[in-house]
């Protein structure tokens, strides 16, 4: 007996398992995904787009056409405007979950980059409230200890180094 399609096979009853011929959709829960629904919601800007082209390059002979243009380029332009109220809507909603993962707002992003301050600082021996020295963070950045005959720095410290060098350019 061969069989060319799964359906055709059919287990027998002591085995246990039933066969749906209809497949299981798989639930996320509740959550969304908004990079798909940023894609649906290009695809519906898209066509739109596309209609609205479409409409415009209509010649319209009568004033019963002219009138049944103007009112589907509203249509249109309406569905247009929606989905660009959407997209905002989307990308905000993305923009804020970034900012709450990496802790602050778009006005003091750089402290959620620095996840354990002081940490250069006390590698390099160099109290709070003064500046470490550019020669100690070229050389740690390098690879070089801080000070003759201290410890190799780690490649989280030459990280950290490298990240206080473009800091320093900032101001």
């Amino acid at each position: 007996m061969t069989i060319k399609y799964m359906d055709e096979f059919e287990f027998p009853s002591d085995f246990g398992f039933t066969s749906s011929s209809t497949p299981v959709k798989m639930n996320r829960g509740g959550m969304k995904n908004l990079r798909d629904e940023e894609a649906r919601v290009i695809g519906v800007q898209d066509n739109a787009a596309d209609e609205m082209r479409r409409i415009e390059g209509r010649r319209s002979n009568d004033a019963a056409e002219r009138k049944d243009k103007r009112a589907q380029v509203a249509r249109v332009g309406s569905r247009e405007r929606n989905a660009h109220d959407e997209m905002t809507r989307l990308r905000g909603e993305a923009e804020n979950g970034f900012r709450a993962a990496k802790g602050g707002s778009k006005k003091d992003w750089i402290k959620g980059a620095v996840k354990k301050p002081g940490a250069l600082r006390e590698y390099m021996d160099t109290p709070e409230g003064q500046s470490i020295p550019k020669g100690k963070l070229n050389k740690v950045a390098s690879g070089k200890p801080a000070v003759a005959g201290g410890p190799k720095p780690s490649a989280k410290t030459m990280q950290r180094a490298n990240l206080a060098k473009s800091f320093s350019k900032m101001k």
